[in-house]
């Protein structure tokens, strides 16, 4: 599984994703066009944001099959 976190995360839950046997590639300062272009080179099945906006162009023709928001609440995720 291979899991783009897209906004700042805590070194635990990296270590934690890493420990699930997880490819972690992590790009705190992704947003917009850069975010959009980084999910379609490097084919994530799972995003991770915390206030990063997700929009509906970065679902479209994506291989994300989940999207978590570390945080509460899902009024950034499209």
């Amino acid at each position: 599984m291979k899991v783009l976190v897209a906004d700042k995360f805590e070194q635990i839950g990296m270590d934690g994703l890493k420990a699930l046997g997880a490819e972690v590639v992590q790009e705190p300062s992704l947003a917009d066009d850069s975010l959009v272009a980084k999910i379609k080179e490097s084919m994530p099945d799972v995003l991770i944001v915390r206030s990063t906006k997700v929009t509906a162009q970065m679902m479209e023709d994506s291989t994300l099959r989940l999207i978590i928001r570390a945080g509460a609440g899902y009024n950034t995720i499209d």
